[in-house]
């Protein structure tokens, strides 16, 4: 299931989504990523754009602001992370889209991953002013949740890092002396973020 958008060059994919986007570009889509985006809200010329955009400033990471994508979970802030390649005549990518939900606008990000610091910073820096945020992938990409767990580790400052639980239900928890923490379900494609560890139930 790959993640993958096209730009002027044809897709080695059988069937996907074919376009023209707003500027003129032909534009493939991989099925995966379409029905991606579906679920999010997204619409599908608006991603073409932002990845174009990207393309043309040619730097390691991009951001801009949509609308706000479709509600995936029970949080009200939450951020969707998926892996994906940009393919064109030129260049061929891979990437990293963090769609992060704010109150009344969303935030597209690609980031190259050698930098994927930079947006667990940002997604971290927001998650602390709320009681929650949810964080959510289509796979496990473990790099993405060992980089966060390190940086908030180094940002949060950090006193303890345990694995609690037994059989299918640990969990790797890391939480500061303000009770901020990160939760992973160890092997799950999803973790999270909470103000006060101590007010949750960690298998609820």
């Amino acid at each position: 299931m790959l993640f993958e958008i096209s730009i002027d060059k044809p897709s080695e994919e059988k069937g996907g989504v074919k376009f023209i986007s707003n500027s003129g570009h032909l534009v493939s889509f991989s099925n995966s990523l379409f029905n991606e985006l579906n679920v999010l809200g997204i619409d599908k010329k608006t991603f073409a754009e932002i990845v174009i955009d990207f393309l043309n400033e040619d730097t390691k990471y991009y951001s801009t602001y949509i609308k706000p994508i479709s509600k995936v979970e029970e949080c009200k802030y939450y951020s969707r992370i998926f892996e994906f390649w940009i393919t064109s005549s030129l260049t061929s990518k891979q990437m990293f889209a963090v769609i992060t939900n704010y109150d009344e606008i969303s935030e597209v990000l690609l980031v190259d991953p050698q930098i994927f610091t930079y947006a667990a910073e940002k997604l971290l820096h927001y998650a602390s002013t709320k009681e929650c945020m949810k964080f959510s992938m289509p796979f496990i990409y473990k790099f993405v949740v060992f980089e966060t767990f390190n940086i908030f580790k180094r940002k949060f400052n950090a006193n303890m890092q345990k694995i609690v639980g037994k059989d299918k239900e640990k969990f790797l928890i890391a939480k500061n002396i303000e009770d901020n923490a990160l939760i992973w379900k160890i092997e799950s494609p999803r973790f999270s973020y909470v103000s006060n560890y101590e007010e949750i139930k960690v298998g609820g």
